[in-house]
């Protein structure tokens, strides 16, 4: 934790390379008081796809969008000013209620009119959304699983699924041919 000089207040170690994100957050508002840059797994799924995490979920909806951001490289003035100008545009919500952002290829970062605590919630509702959104575009992707023999699992794949579930069937495809190669017990029929 740091103060707006960028002195350790709290904590041990150096002052991380990316202060200058954080930093151009503060300089937007006064009423943030909370800035958090993470790479949650299952939300990293969607910054490095460039996917805005849908609200399935209640717990999410006063975010409003969860959307990536263009590609800047990281610890850069570039992507500080991505952020910024971001975080600019939804000042006015930035003011009643956090405002989180997927930073392409790289995580997320979150400001907060709260103390750390409450914001670190939200960054947890935020994981838990994308882990909700991932199961749902895999039950989506498979709309017949036959489970009659329990050697054989067979998943159909449909026509109209999005890229992304493509991509995602494409991982647990290969997720399965693994396990199914180290136990003996599973065999994957993949249909286009």
């Amino acid at each position: 934790v740091v103060d707006k000089e960028l002195n350790v207040i709290e904590g041990r170690g150096k002052v991380t390379r990316e202060i200058n994100m954080h930093m151009a957050i503060y300089e937007v508002s006064d009423s943030v008081k909370t800035v958090i840059h993470a790479h949650p797994k299952e939300a990293m799924v969607f910054a490095c796809l460039g996917l805005e995490i849908e609200h399935l979920c209640e717990n999410t909806v006063k975010l409003g969008k969860v959307e990536t951001l263009p590609f800047s490289t990281a610890t850069t003035e570039e992507l500080a000013k991505t952020v910024k100008d971001y975080m600019t545009k939804r000042k006015d919500e930035l003011e009643k209620h956090p405002i989180a952002a997927l930073l392409n290829k790289h995580g997320i970062i979150l400001a907060d009119k709260s103390g750390l605590k409450a914001a670190y919630d939200v960054l947890e509702r935020i994981e838990y959304e994308a882990y909700v959104n991932i199961q749902a575009k895999l039950l989506r992707l498979t709309e017949h699983i036959d489970l009659s023999d329990d050697r054989k699992l067979t998943i159909i794949w449909r026509n109209k699924v999005t890229k992304f579930e493509q991509r995602v069937l494409v991982i647990l495809s290969f997720l399965l041919l693994i396990i199914g190669y180290v136990s003996g017990n599973i065999i994957i029929s993949v249909f286009a």
